[in-house]
């Protein structure tokens, strides 16, 4: 607290500001547009799950996918053991492989959701995680160009390109560090010192989170570098560090280093994304997510008009970037363009440059849109919508027996079908998720199964191959449960000793006869 002695009265101003201030800001009309985002996405994610249709190909199209339900088991794992895992607990295939769960923390929260309130649970935090990554979104815009309106304009035409990617898994935790990343790195260029000594803390957590922590560290190298000289050319300009600004951003970046090392598993998950780097499997070459964008879809259309519009507006109004500004947007389009799930990565970079072009299009107009009292009712009002739009655990189970073979899931249960037992990829999560301990699965989505060999074998099983009858024998398999459609379904009909025990619209399960 600070004495301010006005006239001779001694006044105390303190660091918060008087409550009706506050109301003001929780209701101000940036709130307002702030709460309206928020409102369509978290709306969106419900109603994708409610309205969820059956679904009989090889990848779910809902917010829970493959990869959810092995997280939980294993951050459910390490709470109920104290213990992090260094090799393959899931499979028969690879079992006791070394592994490591690098995303351990996103993880544990994962579990502890799952805990608390089961589905619903998990449900709760993808809305948290995706409702965060919005507001966060709006807030680096509306911080980099001031105009509330621009601002929100630029995440409406922005967003549908990332709430693709709003699934329940740790990278949504890596890619809300990676907006407060670059939230604290502007305010540090603005001249907010003391947000920089955060960045150490949210490493720390980040590299027990995700893979994507790389991107911090490149995020604030570019940062370090733009400001190494001083310059204009034509619409690029550098700003200079002073020697003491560069020092501290050196010093930070020396403190995020020491950070990442500090996990259950030393340097090991810090060195991960090089190693994957190095060497990448033949499962994330056919993962859709590391497919090139498809220009014939309408996120590819809305991905290349954006960048139309942004050219456009360089040409007609001449703006001035800084280097970290361009470097940044220019990796980020061409990651997001070779990769489509880097559009987490291409969205947040771009809606300050889009919210700039919006703003000198608009006028601001805040101070005549600022309707304090109307705010808070349609504030109350949306809130209330979202809660009634919330999905019930029946709508919860609907959308995962839609996607995932829960029905066979049930037959397997319920008449002691034996294993080994053969799956497809984007099933093997769920699958370790509602069969274990009794059922180890033969596959799911980690590269741990390209590395072994197991996924060129996988793929010859599925899609049976003249290769299918050997493997069925080197992996003694005695079951197998796939998506109807794959070549395996013709070949096990074809196949003496082999009997097709179950089939609905979407999957289909081959026991082999005893003899």
């Amino acid at each position: 607290m600070k004495n301010v002695i006005t006239g001779g009265t001694a006044e105390v101003s303190g660091r918060w500001p008087p409550a009706s201030a506050i109301t003001r800001r929780l209701f101000s009309f940036p709130a307002f547009l702030g709460v309206l985002l928020l409102a369509g996405t978290l709306a969106g994610r419900c109603l994708n799950i409610s309205t969820s249709q059956p679904h009989s190909g090889a990848f779910s199209n809902i917010s829970f996918e493959g990869d959810t339900w092995w997280h939980v088991v294993t951050g459910n794992r390490i709470l109920s053991t104290g213990h992090w895992p260094s090799t393959d607990p899931y499979t028969f295939t690879v079992h006791g492989s070394p592994w490591i769960a690098y995303e351990w923390v996103g993880e544990v929260i994962m579990a502890l959701a799952s805990r608390l309130a089961g589905l619903e649970g998990l449900m709760g935090l993808l809305l948290l995680m995706s409702g965060t990554y919005v507001l966060l979104v709006y807030c680096y815009a509306y911080q980099n160009c001031r105009n509330p309106m621009a601002a929100f304009l630029a995440c409406v035409a922005l967003l549908p390109l990332a709430s693709s990617f709003f699934t329940l898994r740790p990278q949504m935790f890596a890619y809300i560090f990676l907006i407060i990343t670059l939230v604290i790195l502007e305010k540090f260029r603005n001249g907010h010192e003391k947000a920089l000594w955060l960045l150490p803390v949210l490493f720390l957590i980040w590299v027990n989170t995700h893979s994507t922590f790389v991107f911090g560290f490149f995020v604030v190298g570019v940062y370090w570098a733009a400001g190494l000289g001083g310059f204009s050319y034509k619409f690029v300009k550098g700003l200079r560090w002073g020697r003491v600004h560069r020092m501290q951003l050196e010093g930070i970046f020396l403190l995020c280093l020491v950070a990442s090392v500090i996990t259950p598993y030393g340097s090991r998950a810090a060195a991960f994304p090089i190693e994957r780097l190095f060497s990448p499997s033949s499962n994330l070459r056919t993962n859709t997510e590391f497919l090139p964008v498809s220009l014939g879809t309408l996120d590819g259309k809305l991905f290349v008009l954006l960048l139309v519009f942004f050219l456009v507006y360089v040409v007609v109004f001449q703006p001035t970037f800084r280097v970290e500004e361009l470097a940044l947007i220019s990796v980020a389009a061409y990651e997001a363009f070779a990769h489509i799930r880097f559009m987490l990565l291409f969205v947040p970079i771009f809606a300050p440059v889009l919210a700039k072009a919006f703003a000198k299009l608009l006028p601001d107009g805040r101070r005549e849109r600022e309707h304090p009292a109307l705010h808070a009712v349609l504030i109350f009002l949306v809130v209330v919508l979202l809660a009634k739009l919330f999905p019930t655990k029946r709508q919860i189970n609907n959308a995962i027996a839609n996607n995932f073979p829960a029905s066979a899931v049930a037959y397997v249960i319920k008449h002691h079908v034996a294993g080994p037992m053969f799956n497809n990829v984007s099933w093997g999560g769920y699958l370790t998720w509602s069969l274990t301990p009794k059922h180890k699965v033969f596959i799911d989505s980690r590269d741990i199964f390209d590395y072994a060999g197991v996924f060129a074998d996988y793929l010859e099983i599925l899609n049976g191959t003249s290769q299918t009858a050997s493997l069925l024998r080197k992996y003694h398999l005695r079951s197998c449960l796939f998506y109807r459609g794959a070549g395996l379904g013709s070949f096990l009909a074809d196949t003496p000793g082999w009997r097709e025990v179950y089939r609905d619209q979407m999957s289909v399960i081959y026991v082999k006869l005893d003899r």
